[in-house]
């Protein structure tokens, strides 16, 4: 049983090129139930997804990278892994276009992570995800730490940011259904993103 906060119905993928759903790859289905399986075994669930390149060393292969509540975890069709803590993540950039997909990027203090060729999930909303959990992270560790309200403001702000997703993802629904026009979603989502 999968216990999703990304919501993959119909086998239908947000394409950021297109900016609508359409059909999912092959490689996107079989990534995404092999990060299932993966992810099942930490109790950890899938807040958002791109489908992308990565600039590893000995991962330069197709995969999906994978926000959950606890960390950002990229996996290949071979089952590899590699992970980083919101914490130790600086420098993101926001989601640009290149004529084979979006791309977007992020520094740790020993990698220069880029991931490229995405046209499968929505960069943009990812982006924002890595940011929200960084400064949830980052909030939480500046916190006074007091026996009372301990934990209170790192689930109250994890909370807003899956608000504002599923409100992104409601509306992009209506976009979906011809209820809203591109540019009045795209208004909506940046008012919702803070941008």
């Amino acid at each position: 049983m999968y216990r999703l906060a990304f919501i993959f119905r119909d086998e239908k993928i947000y394409n950021p090129t297109l900016q609508k759903k359409k059909n999912a790859s092959k490689n996107f289905i079989d990534l995404f139930h092999k990060a299932n399986a993966v992810l099942n075994q930490t109790n950890e669930t899938i807040m958002e997804i791109v489908l992308g390149v990565g600039n590893f060393s000995k991962m330069g292969t197709v995969g999906v990278m994978i926000a959950t509540k606890k960390r950002l975890v990229f996996i290949d069709k071979d089952y590899a892994v590699k992970t980083w803590n919101y914490n130790d993540i600086c420098d993101v950039t926001v989601a640009k276009k290149a004529w084979t997909g979006y791309k977007f990027s992020f520094n740790t203090e020993n990698d220069n992570v880029e991931i490229s060729s995405i046209l499968e999930g929505d960069p943009d909303t990812f982006v924002s995800y890595i940011k929200s959990m960084k400064e949830n992270q980052t909030n939480v560790a500046n916190q006074p730490k007091t026996t009372n309200n301990k934990s209170e403001g790192n689930s109250s702000t994890a909370e807003n940011s899956d608000v504002i997703i599923a409100e992104i993802r409601k509306y992009a629904a209506l976009k979906e259904e011809g209820i809203l026009t591109d540019e009045e979603f795209t208004l909506k989502k940046k008012q919702l993103l803070g941008i």
